[in-house]
């Protein structure tokens, strides 16, 4: 292990030199590994500052095994230190704070491989193609060359990275290299990061709500909500509500209530609030909406094509959605998701 202003060179075979930079890394080069220690799903290989959990590995016809290894390796088969890690029908999943960016030599000799970002899973049959991808609200490029059956390179993956497993069945990995994240303000917009469409003039005369997941290591402060879409038109003003519950005890942790004029259709109306949000932990965020005269209000809401997905700054993960006819937990489930935007900073 080691902690350095990295310049990675990695000669692959058939491909150029490949300089990739990065500023203040932390590095795993195994050499504190014992050649020929062989970790079994479940251990955990050890080192000073980021342990990494060996874990299940998924194969290419999607049933999980639990009998694959890593083993440690001084084969040299990626361009790195003298010594590897050899990931045998496992994944391999490093336990270190939030990163901005991460890098890792690899080599490739056969069989499918595992991918998991921001708990965004994948299985694909070669790394490569994955070059020029967005996983978890990561960039994702691939410098890589093939020779023989055997691909070469290395793996840079940018963007805000809490969690991050990945492994394969016949796959070498030195030189993992990560730069924590500098936790800043973000305003995540909570429709951004799946695909899907927009519902146009959906009641809203009710509490509708999404349940997401504080992604990362650190806790967050939120400073407002903003709900977009919101139609007033035929309403004289609207009562609006920001809530957050618990989603484990459905209990209201944060609200504030604001008032907006109506006559006008797809406002968006800013909610202070202020708490801090546990990293690792589920809410239920959402608006409550009620007007004078009542029952007029109405929304633009987002359908996603799936759950769940991570909204596109990589805070939070958005599980699913909810609404309620009263102001109230919002315990029904419903297909579109409020258009929120969350501004959150570093507590």
């Amino acid at each position: 292990m080691k902690t350095v202003s990295l310049k990675i060179l990695a000669s692959v075979g058939l491909m150029a030199a490949v300089s990739m930079i990065t500023s203040c890394a932390t590095c795993i080069d195994f050499e504190n590994q014992i050649p020929g220690t062989r970790y079994n799903v479940g251990e955990t290989i050890s080192d000073p500052d980021a342990d990494i959990k060996v874990e299940q590995f998924q194969w290419a016809n999607g049933n999980w095994t639990s009998t694959g290894h890593a083993r440690v390796d001084k084969r040299f088969y990626p361009p790195g230190s003298t010594t590897d890690i050899n990931a045998n029908n496992v994944n391999l999943h490093p336990q270190h704070e939030s990163a901005e960016k991460i890098l890792f030599k690899f080599s490739e000799l056969g069989g499918n491989n595992n991918i998991e970002v921001n708990g965004d899973f994948r299985n694909v049959e070669d790394l490569t193609g994955l070059n020029n991808s967005t996983v978890g609200g990561a960039q994702i490029t691939v410098d890589a060359s093939q020779q023989g059956r055997i691909w070469q390179g290395v793996m840079t993956l940018e963007g805000n990275i809490s969690d991050f497993s990945f492994g394969g069945q016949e796959l070498w990995v030195d030189d993992y290299c990560y730069t924590s994240a500098k936790c800043t303000t973000a305003d995540s917009y909570m429709t951004l990061g799946m695909t899907g469409s927009i519902r146009i003039g959906q009641s809203y005369n009710e509490t509708r709500a999404l349940s997401a997941t504080v992604l990362g290591s650190e806790d967050r402060i939120i400073d407002s909500i903003t709900l977009s879409g919101l139609n007033l038109g035929s309403a004289e003003f609207g009562a609006i509500g920001a809530r957050i519950y618990d989603e484990e005890t459905r209990t209201l942790v944060a609200s504030t209530d604001v008032t907006a004029v109506g006559g006008n259709n797809n406002i968006a109306v800013t909610i202070p609030i202020s708490m801090v949000l546990t990293a690792g932990k589920t809410y239920v965020i959402g608006c409550y909406v009620q007007t004078t005269p009542p029952s007029v209000a109405s929304g633009n809401f987002f359908q996603p094509d799936a759950f769940p997905y991570v909204e596109s700054e990589g805070v939070f993960r958005i599980n699913s959605s909810h609404s309620i006819s009263s102001d109230a937990f919002p315990s029904n489930p419903n297909i579109f998701v409020p258009q929120l935007i969350l501004r959150t900073r570093c507590k």
